[in-house]
């Protein structure tokens, strides 16, 4: 079929596998975690009609299902596994106010048997609400037919109310603690489900439809990808995410360097150096001090400072000074190096004390701290 040089050359071939965590580091339509702005679209549909679904019938426990998914980013195996004594809700006796918990279960060990550890996660209060209601109508239902389960028995998602009219039905469930829940296809297909119903409300209502398709893993993925942008410590995340070692969630802040380092080549490719970042004017001290009612400030460890230049703007100013002022086009710096090198300095301190100095990738890179150094590197270029 080929010559034989042809032949010769595609015996020296070797093709790579495939790369793991591959639907993270590129975009594939349909798997990928969803951009912040699907994630806030979907949260929005499911905030929209949530009235429509009601207690006890199969829509709203995969409404649960799914808030669960997007919350906690667990495994559909960790949600069968919940029991009802893993809810646990405080009320402060003098706000009143709820705090909701949830203790989940690890599955990742190996040779450890189904509930041994767990991992105390926090609950928004609407979702907790939600659980409520949940077990309140499965313990209500219970009592109807003068059923007892203790708590650890019960699982959280209970199937019987909703999937038979008798109990028994799951004799031959491979496991114990199986029995009573959901099989794994029916928590799997929850977050699609919920999506096409949520999209008959908006096709009735005339609105756009989310056309994304919505599993369990792939909303793990999307809280891992958020979780680990927003500069949770690698240490933490693996104990969220279930996971025993560490190299299965690195993938997610590669994901955030490598978008750091290729939109940074973008920007110097098409735009030039990093000087581009600063979008404001360059003033004179003696000006800038001159214009105390309107001087921008350092940041709060750095009160000693002057002024780092004032702002060109009219009216009041709704943004986040001093921070905001470097990308801003309104802002007059002064030209005084020095005390932009201590702002700079201020900056990195501040967000190492935010992330307790376990920085994420690409966290020193943000956008406000490279115009400050665009801005002293100019006035570097200018003075020499």
């Amino acid at each position: 079929m080929f010559q034989k040089n042809v032949g010769d050359a595609l015996e020296q071939l070797k093709l790579k596998g495939r790369t793991k965590g591959l639907d993270i580091l590129v975009n594939i339509p349909g798997k990928s975690p969803l951009t912040s702005n699907k994630l806030a679209d979907l949260r929005l549909s499911l905030q929209r009609y949530a009235d429509r679904f009601e207690v006890g019938t199969a829509a709203y426990w995969r409404l649960a299902a799914t808030w669960l998914f997007i919350t906690l980013g667990i495994r559909p195996k960790q949600l069968r596994l919940l029991m009802v004594c893993d809810f646990a809700v405080n009320i402060d006796s003098a706000t009143k106010r709820k705090v909701y918990l949830l203790n989940v279960p690890s599955v990742k060990k190996r040779l450890e048997a189904p509930r041994s550890r767990f991992k105390s996660r926090s609950i928004p209060v609407f979702l907790g609400e939600l659980l409520e209601k949940l077990i309140a109508f499965n313990l209500y239902w219970l009592e109807e037919r003068n059923i007892q389960y203790s708590e650890t028995e019960l699982p959280l998602f209970f199937s019987e109310p909703t999937l038979a009219p008798h109990l028994g039905r799951k004799e031959g469930a491979k496991t114990e603690q199986f029995k009573l829940t959901f099989g794994s296809l029916a928590i799997s297909t929850s977050t699609q489900k919920t999506i096409d119903l949520l999209n008959k409300y908006h096709f009735a209502s005339g609105l756009p439809t989310f056309d994304e398709p919505i599993t369990p893993r792939r909303l793990r993925k999307t809280f891992a990808t958020h979780a680990a942008a927003c500069g949770t410590s690698a240490m933490m995340l693996m104990e969220l995410l279930d996971h025993e070692d560490l190299q299965h969630v690195m993938i997610y802040y590669k994901l955030g360097a490598n978008f750091a380092i290729k939109v940074d080549q973008l920007y110097r490719e098409q735009f030039g150096t990093m000087f581009d970042y600063f979008q404001g004017n360059i003033t004179l001290e003696a000006f800038s001090s001159a214009n105390k009612n309107k001087q921008v400030f350092g940041p709060d460890n750095l009160r000693r400072l002057v002024g780092i230049g004032f702002c060109g703007k009219n009216g009041r100013c709704r943004k986040v000074p001093p921070y905001s002022c470097y990308t801003c086009i309104k802002f007059e710096a002064c030209n005084d190096k020095q005390v932009h090198s201590e702002v700079l300095e201020g900056m990195l301190e501040d967000v190492g004390e935010l992330f307790k100095y376990e920085v994420a990738p690409g966290k020193y890179e943000m956008e406000h701290i490279n115009a400050c150094r665009s801005l002293i590197e100019r006035l570097d270029t200018e003075n020499s």
